[in-house]
């Protein structure tokens, strides 16, 4: 394949490239929440995000600059240059044709965009940085991950003691947000960082036994099963309970899901090192000396970490669901239903039953209930569009729906519109209306790909994603299935990458957020490596999967 050769990549690496990319990661991961900060900051001043979007827009440039500098050689920089043009021609094709019906909006659309143009940027570019010498500026990753997550809580906290934390919804006043803007890209990253950060801590023990214990402090600290319990633990139930008190489907259900993740793939491993151990006690294997300790030795501590790593995100889902009732997500779902069934019964209580058995309703009668949840739309589009939209429904929980009527929305627009946008996607200026603030900027990533980018940008999405699956399952064919379970390197970024796509299919707030979609394109940078890499996986030492 292109891609492939990988020894002749490793040795084409110059080592003058080592160092600065290990400062150009370290600085591209740990500015992600600073500069999520400094939005916040500048938007209570009121000074609005043209500093942000220059920065933002500044780290734009060094992907597509740290993609060609970092490739180890002509091949990644040759595929690295073809999808940075791809992305410029694309937008071109889709301003043209938008500009032939008649829509010329050229910044908004733009920075639109980029958002979502950053994660194939980012995504290859890290390919490239992860691709000569893998092994330590992947552990450098995981660090820099668990870092940023400790970062984060230790700000909330100053935050929520200062009291000057925003609530993540502010109307209701429940769940602690913390100094940012946007409450769904910040639940995706928190939801994101956790696992990351359990697994950080995880390799750092597991290095530790790798050295027979003979690194810094913090190494022989992480060599003894109960200090490791004692900080595995502490790690898990301070991560949890931000992700529990945050109050976001997404957070909360992300502790659950972190739990059977762990337990799934660590599991098989578990089970694993157990034979192995078992058949090295009855001498079939043998006893080789590992770092000054046997085989044998090493495995028996490594399955005594697996332990520890899969009880302690059980335990913490077990807390969370069983104090569901009191979360600020439940709480606010309650008091949020309360309000609006009250508003809405009386309105649809008055609406005139046409029929005795049938709710069957003119377009006059349903005007006024049509008109109190979404008057820019029926003035927009019409009363008739919009009721057709819905199916006449007279559902309160449907019509008060703000992400449900950005959807609306947009099919509306695009209907109006040429069938050539259908290919291109409509421009970002055609989804606000002139005599209201604000715009109908779709939530869902999943609805904003298509109705942004048109069955181009779709198409061109989904065929990376098969390219990344079929490339898993020549994986698994080629090493095996009992292997592929060893590399748990590659089991948790593919749980990141999992959780991050669900959560733009569900909620949003990925694709076209930058501070998120950089730890997607991370993740997929480091399971694109672990399938054309196979040989480096393990990472050299004496780890578990040696």
């Amino acid at each position: 394949m292109l891609l492939d050769n990988s020894s002749a990549m490793i040795s084409a690496w110059p080592d003058k490239k080592l160092r600065p990319g290990k400062i150009f990661l370290i600085l591209l991961i740990f500015c992600q929440p600073c500069l999520d900060i400094l939005s916040f900051a500048l938007a209570v001043h009121g000074y609005g995000n043209a500093v942000s979007t220059l920065l933002r827009g500044s780290i734009m440039l060094l992907l597509v600059g740290g993609g060609l500098y970092f490739a180890p050689d002509r091949r990644y920089r040759l595929v690295a240059l073809c999808i940075d043009i791809g992305c410029v021609v694309f937008w071109l094709v889709h301003f043209w044709i938008g500009r032939l019906s008649g829509i010329t909006a050229v910044t908004a659309d733009l920075a639109n965009y980029l958002k979502l143009a950053q994660l194939p940027v980012a995504t290859v570019c890290l390919i490239n940085l992860f691709g000569g010498e893998r092994r330590v500026l992947r552990r450098i990753f995981w660090r820099c991950a668990a870092g940023v997550f400790g970062l984060i809580c230790l700000l909330d906290l100053i935050a929520l003691l200062s009291g000057s934390f925003c609530y993540t919804y502010v109307d209701l006043h429940h769940g602690l947000l913390g100094w940012y803007q946007n409450a769904n890209a910040q639940s995706n990253i928190l939801a994101v960082l956790y696992p990351l950060t359990l697994y950080a801590l995880f390799r750092e023990a597991d290095d530790a036994l790798a050295s027979n214990c003979c690194g810094g402090k913090l190494q022989q600290l992480l060599c003894r099963p109960s200090c490791f319990a004692l900080c595995f633990g502490a790690v898990t139930l301070a991560g949890g309970l931000r992700l529990f008190f945050f109050g976001t489907r997404v957070t909360f259900y992300s502790l659950l899901s972190t739990a059977a993740a762990m337990l799934l793939s660590l599991l098989g491993y578990y089970f694993y090192l157990r034979t192995w151990a078992k058949a090295a006690r009855r001498g079939g294997t043998g006893e080789k000396v590992c770092c000054g300790a046997t085989t044998t030795a090493r495995r028996q501590s490594g399955i005594n970490l697996l332990k520890i790593v899969v009880i302690c995100p059980i335990l913490m889902a077990v807390l969370a669901v069983s104090f569901k009732s009191y979360s600020p997500m439940q709480q606010m779902r309650e008091q949020d239903f309360a309000i609006a069934s009250s508003a809405a019964q009386n309105m649809i209580k008055n609406l005139p039953r046409l029929d005795g058995k049938k709710h069957e309703y003119s377009l006059e009668d349903l005007r006024p209930l049509y008109e109190f949840y979404m008057p820019s739309i029926v003035k927009e589009f019409g009363l008739r569009e919009v009721v057709t939209a819905y199916n006449s429904s007279t559902d309160f929980t449907v019509l008060r729906n703000v992400r449900t009527q950005k959807i609306h929305f947009a099919a509306l627009r695009l209907a109006q519109s040429p069938a050539a946008l259908r290919w291109t996607g409509l421009n970002f200026a055609t989804m606000s209306v002139p005599w209201e603030d604000g715009s109908y900027d779709l939530e869902s990533d999943a609805q904003a790909l298509y109705y942004y980018n048109g069955y181009i940008g779709v198409t061109l999405f989904l065929l990376g994603l098969l390219c990344l699956v079929i490339m898993l399952g020549k994986h698994i064919r080629r090493v095996g299935s009992r292997k592929f379970w060893q590399n748990h390197e590659i089991l948790i970024a593919g749980y990141g990458v999992a959780l991050l796509l669900a959560a733009a299919l569900v909620g949003g707030s990925v694709l076209r957020r930058p501070s998120v979609s950089i730890y997607l394109a991370a993740l997929l940078a480091i399971v694109w490596c672990d399938l054309v890499e196979p040989s480096s996986a393990a990472g050299g030492g004496c780890r578990l999967s040696d």
